[in-house]
Order: structure tokens, then sequence, then C-alpha cells
């Protein structure tokens, strides 16, 4: 297992790197909300009800904070990771943004 932060915040609620990890099986539960893209590899991701899905090279998922899944990798999963540490998210209101110049071509 090896993971390299490439950004973190001032306060480290927010971090984003790369994630890997060889071949196993184990018990995950998320410190943080976590959104994950598979770079290369296979993990199978289950939860406590049962329910499975397997990701492959440009999948992503996304697990709250408290959530227990057990991991199953293959061979090895090389992923990025995007986490925010925090104990609730504050819905924000849209503010009203002016038309863009420009145009998708095709």
């Amino acid at each position: 297992m090896h993971g390299k932060n490439l950004y973190s915040s001032n306060g480290g609620q927010v971090l984003s790197g790369i994630y890997e990890v060889t071949k196993g099986r184990f018990k995950v539960i998320y410190p943080f909300h976590e959104h994950a893209t598979v770079l290369d590899g296979e993990v199978t991701i289950s939860d406590e009800a049962g329910n499975s899905v397997t990701y492959g090279p440009g999948d992503s998922w996304f697990c709250h904070q408290g959530e227990v899944v057990t991991w199953d990798v293959k061979d090895h999963l090389r992923k990025t990771f995007f986490v925010v540490t925090v104990d609730r998210f504050v819905t924000v209101a849209a503010q009203p943004s002016e038309p863009s110049r420009y145009q998708i071509a095709g």
C-alpha cells in the first residue's frame, strides 16, 4: 500500500493524490468522503448488505464518511483520490453567471 498526496488544503480538510495497493482483501471504514477514479487494475467493493461493484480503469465511485466496505483487489490497483474530511457539507446558493462567449464546435 502506498499513497502520495498531490494537494492538501491549509487545514488538511481537502486532499487529493494517487493511491496504490497490491492484491488483497480488506475492510475499510471511511474516515472521510472520497471520490476515486481507477487508473490501473481492478477492485471489487462490497457494502455491508452484500452489494458489490467491480471497478476497472476509467471507473469512478464515491464513498461517504463512515461507510463500511470490503475491498477485494484482484492483482493491483492504482487510483486517484479526492477526499474531504468534514462533519457535514454546506450548501451554497448558486450565483448568477454571465453567458459564455465560447461555443462548442462540432
